[in-house]
């Protein structure tokens, strides 16, 4: 499976479950990507219904990030200080496959 998942380390999303509810983008519906989060949420015991599904080509999605990541380097350039959870490098903390 090469579907990779990222979330902000400061959405609250620490579990797939916690996917139910959320906007996530995929590259186009119905395909790879939709399907294995939709599997991991279930799997988690979740909702995979409640998650609300985007259209966005794969360069808008990293411009996304992009943003996201400085931003987060603009809250530590004030003194913010950020929670690591453990995943990732306090950027995009990658959810994984269970």
């Amino acid at each position: 499976d090469d579907t990779g998942v990222c979330v902000s380390p400061t959405a609250g999303i620490n579990s797939w479950k916690d996917l139910a509810g959320k906007t996530v983008s995929v590259p186009a519906r119905g395909t790879q990507g939709e399907v294995s989060i939709a599997q991991s949420v279930k799997n988690d015991r979740g909702n995979p219904a409640a998650v609300n599904y985007v259209t966005l080509p794969f360069g808008a999605a990293l411009q996304g990030l992009r943003h996201e990541q400085r931003h987060m380097r603009q809250q530590e350039a004030a003194g913010a200080e950020l929670q690591d959870r453990g995943r990732g490098h306090g950027r995009c903390a990658p959810l994984t496959q269970r």
